[in-house]
């Protein structure tokens, strides 16, 4: 079930073993003994850099940017007795990807909250000085319209920033007591008529004045 595609080989890149991610990353049956230059060239270019450099644990090694993986590789411990021997970590790019931009939409959102914070405090300021000019003796219709106007753009940034700091609240939860014998008969009836079976099928054995 490992979402990373694991591939254990001999130091001269002989398959040893490989996990079902590792295939479906890699697009290829990996069966033992193989060696990675001749069936996956780029991956055995990849090790063969890494074997080069041999400094460090579990330095990364860019593949070619049409992969849908990036290799990280590592030496056996010592201690088992087999040093020639190395893991293969191969990571769905597809999945980082989709990892950085969760990442930015998430700071994109803490920078719209700050924003809001900051806009909200001068906004009301406006509004209140809109307020006390509308209340000045001897302002002329043209004057008390345009005021108007600008009481009016202002309350519509205040809903905007209002609505961007509700974004960053967590939902208010909304408690209810349900009856559950008629809850569960209702939620019977719907699951049937979504995956087309007769609701008949399906046992509510609830005593009548239970409540949740």
């Amino acid at each position: 079930r490992m979402q990373t595609g694991i591939v254990l080989t001999e130091n001269d890149g002989s398959v040893l073993l490989s996990n079902p991610s590792a295939e479906r990353l890699l697009g290829v049956v990996v069966p033992p003994e193989m060696r990675l230059g001749e069936r996956l060239p780029d991956l055995g270019r990849a090790l063969a850099r890494w074997q080069a450099g041999g400094r460090g644990e579990q330095p990364f090694v860019g593949a070619d940017e049409a992969a849908d993986y990036a290799p990280r590789f590592a030496h056996l411990g010592a201690s088992n007795g087999h040093q020639g021997r190395v893991l293969i970590f191969l990571e769905d790019r597809a999945a980082l990807r989709q990892q950085a931009q969760l990442l930015k939409l998430a700071g994109l959102g803490r920078l719209a909250a700050s924003i809001a914070h900051q806009v909200r405090n001068p906004l009301t300021a406006v509004r209140q000085a809109l307020g006390l000019l509308r209340e000045q003796p001897g302002l002329d219709a043209q004057v008390l319209e345009l005021l108007d106007i600008a009481d009016r753009n202002a309350a519509r940034l205040g809903d905007i920033v209002s609505e961007i700091l509700a974004m960053g609240r967590p939902p208010q939860q909304n408690a209810q007591m349900l009856a559950l014998e008629t809850w569960l008969g209702a939620w019977r009836d719907e699951y049937a008529l979504q995956r087309s079976v007769p609701a008949a099928r399906i046992t509510v054995d609830c005593p009548a004045p239970v409540t949740v």
